[in-house]
């Protein structure tokens, strides 16, 4: 079974999130600040993250660059999750190693999903 985690701090989004994402099929995990969610990275090794920028302790944006600078997590997708559809945010989110990217006002779970869907099924 594929291992998504999902490292966001709103606890409403995480619930919608984490019962789609297992309703089709994926293991969930959960994280719910950046330092977690590193610590989860590093010893799940999950198939694909979700990311909120904003996050307690470590923003989203330190968590990226920690997990390109870690030969075992270098290579996981993750798609940011966040309010902010900002072109300079997306635009370093994707320096960092981001895949793709979701604004939360706009998101729709079966977009979610098919983004997921997409990526895991693109060789790593």
């Amino acid at each position: 079974m594929k291992k998504i985690l999902i490292i966001e701090d709103n606890e409403e989004i995480m619930g919608l999130l984490s019962q789609k994402i297992s309703d089709v099929g994926y293991q969930v995990i959960e994280a719910r600040d950046g330092e977690e969610g590193l610590r989860l990275l590093r010893s799940d090794q999950p198939d694909l993250v979700l990311l909120d920028i904003i996050l307690p302790n470590i923003d989203g944006l330190e968590l990226l660059k920690r997990k390109q600078a870690l030969s075992e997590t270098k290579d996981i997708p993750v798609v940011v999750i966040s309010n902010s559809g900002a072109p300079a945010e997306i635009s370093q989110a994707r320096r960092l190693g981001a895949v793709d990217w979701i604004t939360k006002t706009e998101f729709s779970l079966q977009e979610t999903i098919d983004k997921i869907e997409k990526i895991i099924k693109e060789p790593r």
